[in-house]
């Protein structure tokens, strides 16, 4: 059976021959998506085509594959094209409305508070200085030449660095105000067996327990109470929101700190996850991150924005996505290259394809930081998103990355054992059962 299938509505068969053929088609791409997804979007991308229509069991949806249709796309305002509701249904799971899921006025608002929060200096040294003392306390705990579970590791590390940057807390072993792990962990992912949404968003996030109580009592009365010293994003939050003058209640903010703690835990920690095994299968980016460790520029200084340790960062998220398809949906019809689709049309743009394309970055499989030293086509490099919806923060997860790797490379040299699969983003989690070992810098 062929595992892809188009559509050809040009077809001269008779009108149940095309029925039967569609219908066939939806399924067998249906069935080769949940198995292997990679491998359908190999085949869906050899066809070179900027847009292409791929019948699927849910009705379909618009590939997109060329960077001028994939601006156009992601710069459209709402009134044209927004997020499906799977989509945002998948987003609340972390709980409630956030950033991620709010639209029109609402959401226009909650990221210009947003945004001018993360773009504070301060802020950003602070996000750097957590994430460098997280990393340095996990090397400290580390038995040297003891295997130990990779995944468990670097999702504490992750959790621990969101807590003291957006909250000024600590899991139960640290020195500022508590928070149990199973709250601090927060929020995973599970593989869907089933449902309608089951081909196009086999994920779903997992709610924090019980809704973190412990968490909630802190955004709650840090919300009420203030506190502009503290210089965790929940108080430059609070200070942007009172010169917008428009202050969310208590339960939005709850519902948007959340996801800030927890949206980063997967695509995170297996970012680092794949970025240590990358340093280990090439020593000479090791040494020039580890030149970069020692220039002297200080972990809480800003650094300049085109480090070698970030271009290598970049580079591993090529190819290494946090996600192979982003959706939207149309809200009325809309022109888009030589089709013009109809209200309610789902479009897909994959990060994955358009990453690997050889039309966009040259010898795509060659792993080569030194591509990012240049300038690259914002819309063909999709790791953090593009257009008015790209991820808030990402240049606080570049910031945090490049500092954790930093960190780590003037401490030792952390060992995956065994073999990393291609793209362990396509898995549910980091698999559990990866081991490391930690040698220590003499």
């Amino acid at each position: 059976m062929d595992a892809f299938h188009r559509s050809d509505p040009a077809s001269a068969c008779p009108h149940r021959a095309r029925a039967h053929a569609a219908a066939f088609a939806a399924v067998a791409n249906t069935l080769a998506l949940r198995r292997d997804l990679h491998g359908f979007l190999d085949r869906l991308g050899s066809a070179g085509l900027p847009l292409q229509h791929v019948p699927v069991s849910e009705g379909g949806f618009w590939l997109v594959q060329q960077p001028e249709l994939v601006r156009e796309v992601l710069l459209a305002d709402d009134t044209r094209v927004g997020k499906p509701a799977f989509l945002r249904d998948s987003n609340r799971g972390w709980r409630g409305d956030g950033l991620t899921t709010l639209e029109g006025p609402a959401w226009k608002a909650r990221r210009a508070a947003v945004m001018q929060t993360v773009a504070s200096l301060p802020l950003e040294r602070r996000m750097r200085w957590e994430a460098r003392e997280a990393t340095r306390r996990l090397l400290q705990g580390l038995p040297e030449e003891v295997p130990f579970y990779l995944s468990d590791v670097l999702l504490r590390l992750v959790a621990r660095t969101a807590l003291g940057w957006t909250l000024s807390a600590d899991p139960p072993d640290g020195a500022r105000q508590h928070v149990p792990w199973e709250e601090a962990l927060g929020a995973w992912h599970r593989i869907e067996p089933g449902g309608s949404d089951a081909g196009l968003m086999p994920c779903a996030r997992l709610r924090p327990p019980a809704a973190a109580p412990t968490l909630e009592a802190i955004i709650r009365r840090r919300w009420r109470e203030p506190d502009d010293a503290a210089g965790d994003f929940l108080s430059v939050f609070h200070q942007a929101c009172r010169g917008q003058g428009a202050m969310p209640g208590e339960d939005d903010v709850v519902d948007e700190i959340l996801q800030w703690l927890f949206a980063g835990h997967h695509t995170m920690s297996t970012t680092l996850w794949h970025a240590l095994d990358r340093l280990q299968r090439h020593p000479q980016a090791r040494e020039r991150i580890l030149a970069c460790a020692q220039r002297g520029d200080g972990p809480v200084a800003c650094l300049p924005p085109d480090t070698y340790t970030e271009a290598f960062v970049k580079e591993v998220m090529r190819l290494c996505m946090p996600t192979a398809l982003l959706f939207r949906q149309t809200r009325q019809p809309l022109r888009l290259g030589a089709e013009c689709l109809a209200a309610n049309e789902l479009i897909a743009i994959s990060p994955y394809l358009m990453q690997r394309d050889p039309r966009w970055f040259a010898q795509p499989l060659r792993f080569e930081p030194k591509r990012f030293e240049g300038p690259i086509d914002s819309h063909a490099y999709l790791a953090l998103g593009a257009g008015r919806r790209r991820c808030a923060a990402h240049r606080t997860v570049l910031s945090q990355l490049t500092m954790v790797l930093e960190t780590v490379v003037l401490g030792g040299e952390v060992v995956p054992l065994g073999e990393m699969p291609v793209n362990g983003f396509s898995a549910t989690l980091p698999r559990p059962g990866l081991q490391a070992v930690f040698h220590r810098a003499l």
